[in-house]
């Protein structure tokens, strides 16, 4: 694809069935995944998150999405391969972000207004 060696091809874990085809598409070539908690958390719960009357049950710490994270960090570490996340209200949930770091995550994207909070639950 490309002749850069630093080139690396990478692909958004937005959608549930990346997590079940991790392996496959680390097998053509991915390098690495970034997990969009909020379209995740959309898909995982069947929850329209700008819905006015639904946004109230859009919650990216339900379990089932809690779960489905926690596998595709791993099962990343397992295929030797990078995974970072990005969403909202990583900053509020320290308790979360000390787990991703124990289960193997490997950056944090953040707004820039909340990386001052987020630096601070790594110190």
């Amino acid at each position: 694809m490309t002749e850069d060696p630093e080139f690396q091809l990478w692909i958004m874990a937005e959608v549930p069935s990346v997590l079940m085809l991790l392996s496959d598409y680390v097998a053509a070539g991915v390098q690495g995944i970034t997990i969009g908690t909020n379209d995740l958390t959309q898909l995982l719960l069947g929850v329209d998150r700008d819905h006015p009357r639904m946004a109230a049950a859009f919650n990216p710490y339900h379990p089932a999405v809690v779960r489905a994270i926690q596998q595709l960090v791993q099962t990343a570490r397992q295929l030797d391969i990078s995974c970072n996340i990005c969403g909202q209200a990583l900053n509020r949930h320290p308790d979360f972000v000390r787990r991703l770091i124990e289960w193997g995550i490997t950056a944090i994207s953040v707004e820039p207004n909340e990386w001052e909070a987020v630096d601070q639950i790594l110190l």
